[in-house]
């Protein structure tokens, strides 16, 4: 069990917009330890929703039905009448909140080449790419089969060969067109 004056304090802060766990510590005074036991309650009871970052901490949100639990303990502390003796209103529809602004995430960058390579170039790219895997495959089975090094040598010494010749072809292409 939690204290729920933490709890409050939780659901309060959150109100306004995600935050991380040390931002509520920071903000509520509390410690680490019932800060996280607050939260681990506020999940288990769907008034908080974890929401991980791709970098940094995890911010907590609070849900509608945190937000109505939240409007329940401000009625309840704000009323002198006793809970037992209120009289029960029915409510109308709640009007609809603005989205919460996210705090924007730092995108992670995939590396590009500074310039596509040209077809050409590409072509270039898959011929040498296709010599490397027949080398590779006709290696794995020398090896696999125990073949002798000098018929291994000779596998690399025909890869190397067929892969400058590509590029040689290649480069007359390129010089002449």
């Amino acid at each position: 069990m939690t204290d729920p004056g933490v709890e409050r304090l939780v659901l309060r802060h959150l109100e306004g917009r995600p935050l991380s766990r040390v931002e509520l510590v920071s903000r509520t005074g509390a410690t680490d330890h019932q800060v996280q036991a607050a939260l681990d309650e506020l999940i288990g009871t769907a008034h908080v929703v974890r929401r991980p970052q791709d970098i940094g901490p995890a911010d907590y949100e609070l849900t509608p039905v945190g937000v109505e639990h939240l409007a329940r303990i401000g009625r309840m502390t704000a009323s002198p009448v006793p809970a037992a003796k209120r009289p029960v209103v029915k409510r109308q529809p709640a009007a609809k909140r603005r989205p919460l602004v996210r705090r924007p995430t730092v995108a992670v960058r995939t590396p590009r080449f500074e310039a596509e390579p040209e077809p050409a170039d590409r072509e270039l790219i898959v011929r040498l790419a296709k010599d490397l895997a027949v080398g590779v495959v006709f290696s794995g089975v020398m090896i696999a089969t125990h073949t002798s090094l000098l018929m291994l040598s000779l596998v690399f010494l025909i890869t190397g060969v067929r892969m400058f010749s590509t590029y040689r072809t290649w480069a007359k292409k390129r010089r002449s067109g």
